[in-house]
């Protein structure tokens, strides 16, 4: 009986889809294995949608859209110079303030409504 809770928990957890949804299943997505959710390290995608949105699906199925704010972003799209206040971008329509640190890892700082999470070559 213990052996068929413990196959049966199994098969749920890998064939659940929401933990599968992290990996790239669609053109315009990278792969990422050191991500962070709450200090946590975790397996992450990020998936563009454009030059002005994208998305983070993470390996435990938590997931945060991102519409990058135009005015950090040039002709090229690359970020612009750091601005005094820093940058900003909309992750689940909520206004978050972001770095980019250690050459492309994207940071976002925790805020009442969000946990802090990090995704790239971090």
């Amino acid at each position: 009986m213990k052996f068929r809770f413990i196959t049966i928990l199994i098969y749920l957890s890998l064939s659940y889809p929401a933990f599968a949804n992290w990996r790239c299943n669609v053109d315009r997505c990278q792969e990422y294995t050191n991500c962070s959710l709450n200090g946590v390290s975790m397996a992450c995608s990020y998936k563009s949608g454009g030059v002005e949105y994208g998305g983070v699906d993470f390996e435990n199925g938590e997931v945060f859209s991102i519409e990058w704010i135009s005015e950090y972003i040039d002709n090229n799209s690359n970020l612009i110079e750091e601005p005094k206040d820093g940058y900003f971008a909309w992750v689940n329509n909520t206004k978050r303030r972001f770095s980019v640190i250690d050459n492309g890892c994207v940071q976002f700082l925790a805020n009442s409504a969000l946990p802090e999470f990090k995704y790239g070559m971090c």
